[in-house]
């Protein structure tokens, strides 16, 4: 049976859909030997042998699922090209093609998934938004009844003063709280908490859906019951099957245009006055504004003239002949007076000299 590319490498357990695609498109893919780099071709999973990134996609015999407690400063992937401590040195004993299923902050600790089914891996990308999570965070600080009544809003997520065992109790300088996030980012609880001055110190996942941490130790992996992967497949259904809810577009806020002629913290007002149309002002009556007093009109001054010398009036051009106009080079030009050459142009001299 023919089946995608993609979906044959991330079953194999050598990377997800998502990555899969990537390889793909890099060249790095071959079926039976030839370069395949179209994200739409099929092969059989049973007759042709596919390569990925040096690796044969094999059909392993029987995914793979565990659950990790990570402990802090260690990053949530299998290499890292700074040289830090990944995942890869706690999953020892386990074969090739496990991979996390997400990432957790490398400040953070607590619940990371790991699995060799790309395919349900594909899924919990595309849904993990509305699947909820459970944190456990200490905050510097305890907050009082109306900062949590005000954060819960801005971080979009439920906080409850933690009394696990434990945790430092209610009465601590520093208290752990439980937040539960659903459809919200990590980072936008961080950010609303440190604008109150309250900065998270530490973080812990404890709950991924309806996977729970419970005592596993810090840096120890166990394999998942089949009953917890049911249910986990039973929350990706229902995730997929929810609303889509999209963030709201921020409004735009209105600003007046401030004018030059206008004192300080005085803007600009296309508003009239309440009675009054544009359309219907007397003669001479201006219309209320915000700009403050009008200006008068500045005029031009009258020509000084001297004696003997016409009135401003006079001196205006006379009126020229139809099709007269004093830009144009072709324009009609008057005949000089008798007994006078305009310069240049006398008979028998050549640019206005005079014979001998």
């Amino acid at each position: 049976m023919l089946e995608r590319l993609q979906k044959i490498i991330a079953r194999a357990g050598i990377a997800s859909r998502r990555h899969a695609e990537e390889l793909i498109r890099s060249g790095q893919v071959r079926v039976n030997g030839v370069v395949v780099s179209e994200l739409g071709a099929k092969a059989d999973p049973e007759r042709d042998r596919v390569e990925a990134a040096g690796q044969v996609a094999a059909r392993p015999p029987q995914a793979g699922y565990y659950l990790l407690n990570k402990p802090a400063h260690v990053v949530s992937t299998m290499s890292d090209p700074e040289g830090r401590a990944t995942l890869r040195h706690l999953l020892r004993g386990l074969s090739g093609g496990v991979f996390p299923v997400g990432r957790l902050d490398y400040a953070a600790s607590g619940l990371v998934l790991l699995t060799t089914d790309g395919e349900l891996a594909d899924r919990i990308f595309k849904n993990s938004a509305r699947m909820p999570q459970v944190y456990w965070v200490k905050l510097k600080g305890k907050l009082s009844d109306e900062t949590l009544r005000k954060v819960r809003p801005e971080a979009r997520a439920k906080l409850r003063l933690l009394r696990a065992p434990g945790s430092a109790g209610p009465d601590g300088a520093n208290p752990w709280y439980e937040v539960e996030l659903a459809d919200a980012r990590r980072d936008l609880l961080r950010t609303s908490l440190f604008a109150l001055d309250h900065p998270v110190e530490k973080m812990r996942r404890v709950k991924f859906g309806p996977l729970d941490l419970g005592d596993l130790e810090e840096g120890r992996y166990r394999s998942l019951e089949p009953a917890e992967v049911e249910r986990l497949r039973q929350a990706i259904a229902r995730a997929e099957k929810a609303p889509h809810t999209t963030p709201e577009k921020r409004k735009k806020r209105f600003r007046p245009r401030r004018t030059p002629n206008a004192a300080p913290g005085q803007m600009a007002s296309n508003r009239t006055a309440p009675g009054i149309s544009p359309s219907r002002t007397a003669p001479g009556q201006t219309l209320p504004t915000s700009r403050g007093p009008a200006l008068p009109r500045q005029t031009a001054r009258p020509r000084q003239t001297g004696p003997g010398q016409p009135a401003p009036d006079e001196m205006l051009p006379a009126p020229q002949a139809p099709g007269h106009h004093p830009r144009r080079r072709n324009a009609p030009s008057q005949p000089p007076p008798p007994g006078k050459t305009s310069p240049g142009r006398g008979t028998g001299n050549q640019g206005g000299r005079r014979g001998a």
